[in-house]
């Protein structure tokens, strides 16, 4: 379900992804639910276009890769530029990110 929510954020938009993630709150809870709860919040962020970003991220940074840069995007969008910085200052860049 979170797969299908990622590809109609590409496709559609944020309401499209999260409109997916709500089949998940029908499912009864269970290990597997709980592991995956971290990732779904931090997706959850990025189809609201930061919302609660300062909230949600942080914690997650070191468990879900992309949290640490989505972080860095919302303090670039915020113009909250030192922050971005510090995040980002220690980090080696391991591949290209490819935008169409």
């Amino acid at each position: 379900m979170n797969l299908k929510a990622c590809n109609n954020f590409r496709l559609y938009n944020g309401k499209a992804a999260e409109a997916e993630l709500k089949v998940l709150d029908e499912i009864p809870v269970s290990t597997q639910r709980t592991k995956s709860a971290d990732l779904v919040k931090h997706n959850i962020v990025v189809f609201r276009s930061g919302e609660n970003a300062q909230q949600v991220l942080p914690p997650l940074i070191g468990s879900i890769p992309e949290a640490q840069l989505n972080l860095v995007i919302h303090h670039l969008r915020s113009d909250e530029i030192d922050e971005a910085f510090e995040l980002v200052k220690d980090i080696e860049p391991s591949s290209p990110q490819v935008f169409f």
